[in-house]
């Protein structure tokens, strides 16, 4: 009779510890490869942007050289929306908020975001003229899956390539 309970404690022991054992193994192999998906996608969105659309090392540095000009000009206006945005919501939660004063901070508001979206069409624009028609084709992609969610905007063949060679220079 203590031959049996010996035999089912050791049964249930190997039982559990399998349990264990198995439970920390998958524990282990899922941060493991979660570990790897992340050091996979470690790379800056910059180095993804520029595998994505195919850019040499030249034009990735004129990129980089527009990219760091481009930054503090917006980053002086990302500052001041954030500052008017901070002081709409004030404004909103005044006991006698009024209609007036808060339509003048959101015409503050919409007159900056209209400033950054010039600067960054402006951007694009300089951008646009350091690729070639493929790439442009890719960047304009990317742009458009950004811009236009959900497949809103059908890019096909771009309109202002049509009649242009490889480089983007007219035939």
């Amino acid at each position: 009779m203590k031959n049996k309970w010996f035999l089912f404690g050791l049964v249930l022991s190997v039982a559990i510890n399998v349990g264990v054992f198995g439970s920390a193994g998958y524990r282990f192999i899922k941060k493991s490869s979660a570990a790897n998906c992340a050091e996979k996608n470690s790379g800056s969105s910059f180095e993804r942007f520029a595998k994505d659309v195919g850019l040499s090392l030249t034009q990735a540095q004129e990129f980089d050289a527009l990219r760091k000009s481009f930054e503090p000009q917006t980053s002086r206006i990302r500052d001041s929306l954030k500052e008017k945005r901070t002081r709409l919501v004030d404004k909103l939660m005044e006991p006698d908020a009024n209609l007036e004063k808060l339509m003048a901070e959101v015409n503050e508001i919409e007159s900056l975001q209209a400033e950054l979206q010039k600067l960054a069409v402006d951007q694009m624009l300089k951008e646009k003229a350091l690729l070639t028609l493929d790439q442009q084709k890719k960047f304009f992609s990317l742009i458009s899956n950004r811009l236009c969610p959900e497949g809103r905007h059908p890019i096909g063949e771009i309109p202002s390539m049509a009649g242009r060679e490889e480089g983007g220079c007219l035939k």
